[in-house]
């Protein structure tokens, strides 16, 4: 009876870490389906009042209206997105991020990152990053 308490508790330990990133992708699965539909309106609803933006290593910090140029600008001249797919989600109760694969039409792959802080159900992007892929 031991050795299944035992065994009970390990198993919980392990499925526990899964379950919070299981939770933590749920929050960014709406965000995500913005950036799969390249709708850089929608999407840019989730960003906080300033962003930090790094695209290909040039970081500044934007207002909301800007952030969503510059996304504009991006997508204008890499391509729409072919696919884009959360790879790994983790953070604290109120901080998150998410780490994601994003392919565009013309072949080029990127890794994304969001960092956003979350009050009750709503995100708020508060740092973009998008690096190229070799």
């Amino acid at each position: 009876m031991k050795k299944i308490i035992n065994l009970s508790v390990y198993l919980l330990m392990l499925a526990f870490p899964l379950l919070a990133e299981t939770d933590c992708k749920r929050l960014f699965v709406p965000l995500a389906e913005t950036i799969r539909k390249t709708d850089i309106p929608a999407f840019s609803e989730y960003f906080d009042v300033t962003v930090i933006c790094d695209i290909l290593g040039e970081e500044q910090q934007y207002n909301k209206g800007q952030v969503r140029q510059v996304i504009q600008k991006f997508f204008a001249a890499e391509g729409d997105v072919r696919s884009f797919t959360i790879k790994h989600c983790s953070g604290k109760e109120r901080l998150k991020y998410a780490i994601g694969n994003l392919t565009t039409v013309n072949g080029s792959r990127y890794r994304l990152t969001i960092f956003a802080s979350i009050d009750g159900d709503e995100l708020k992007v508060q740092q973009l990053r998008i690096v190229r892929e070799e």
